[in-house]
């Protein structure tokens, strides 16, 4: 008996049967979308991480990069007086 209640009232009021099928359909659309890019992103931020290697570089104390800390930008390019060459 509530089955054919239900249907009638359904074919009684076709606008207000599709408003409420279309909710339910963007509702459901919207979780699975809403799962699937949460899962992309785990997934692409870990493929990210696991192709990070070991980005260390270690130097002797005091040094950055070939010169000393200390050494002024006069002394690092020195020109020899002789040959006009620059001297490191």
């Amino acid at each position: 008996m509530n089955a054919n209640l239900t249907f009638s009232n359904l074919l009684h009021r076709p606008m207000r049967t599709f408003v409420s099928v279309f909710g339910i359909a963007v509702g459901v659309f919207l979780v699975i979308f809403t799962i699937g890019l949460a899962d992309g992103t785990l997934r692409g931020n870990a493929q990210r991480e696991a192709n990070v290697g070991a980005e260390i570089m270690v130097r002797a104390s005091g040094t950055f990069g070939r010169h000393q800390c200390g050494d002024s930008h006069e002394n690092r390019n020195r020109v020899d007086n002789h040959t006009g060459s620059v001297v490191d």
